[in-house]
């Protein structure tokens, strides 16, 4: 479920990132300013897009933390062992969508619920990551009205990407990958349906270090809303 992250080191996958973090944003009338702003507007969802190897999470929670907002993983309205069902090999594509598909339009509950208490919610992943990930499966899955869904919502879209080279870097990293992850040519083709979405925002993620595209997407955002 929702989870309203708060100063504590436990949650950040970035520690030496920390102190300086804190004493930034929590100092600085600005910012205050910015979240207040983003706070009171229409477009209090944002949604960060990314396939495997971008450092999607690692920024999500981190501009959950920037924006003092709640970090959403999708699908929120389902539980682990609702999800291992659908990761069995004798699902289809078909199937596994319709689970997700359905969660996504769940989730939207969850998402309204947060808004109307004032909350900015940051979500890690959301409807393009379900369209993109099986239509690379299988492009034959009946995709229903998703792109529809998604343009209706009200919301700010971002999407990080990187090179085929800092992928493979970053998931060389990684103890255990999924079958997804192993293949490179399919994240790259995720990749570049990720870009044809309707999206807000793109920030190549191996040009910068991470403190400076979360300040970068940080800027947008407020940028968007001022």
């Amino acid at each position: 479920m929702s989870a309203n992250l708060g100063w504590n080191k436990s949650n950040l996958p970035l520690q030496g990132w920390v102190e300086m973090a804190s004493t930034r944003i929590h100092n600085d009338d600005t910012i205050h300013q910015s979240i207040a702003s983003i706070q009171n507007s229409t477009q209090s969802l944002i949604i960060v897009e990314w396939i495997d190897g971008t450092g999607k999470t690692s920024l999500t929670l981190w501009l959950t933390e920037m924006l003092w907002g709640v970090y959403q993983k999708t699908p929120t309205s389902r539980t682990v062992e609702q999800k291992a069902v659908y990761e069995q090999p004798h699902i289809s594509t078909q199937e596994r969508f319709d689970f997700y598909y359905d969660a996504n339009k769940d989730d939207v509950v969850d998402i309204n619920n947060e808004i109307k208490k004032g909350k900015i919610v940051v979500r890690d992943r959301f409807l393009a990551s379900t369209y993109v990930n099986h239509l690379i499966r299988d492009p034959a899955t009946d995709l229903r009205d998703i792109l529809d869904f998604e343009r209706s919502l009200k919301k700010i879209h971002i999407v990080l990407f990187a090179s085929r080279e800092t992928i493979l870097w970053r998931l060389n990293t990684r103890a255990e990958l999924t079958q997804f992850e192993k293949n490179i040519d399919s994240l790259m083709r995720a990749q570049e349906l990720f870009l044809e979405c309707n999206n807000d925002f793109t920030i190549d993620s191996g040009k910068g270090t991470v403190d400076e595209n979360i300040l970068k997407t940080f800027n947008f955002v407020k940028g968007l809303i001022q």
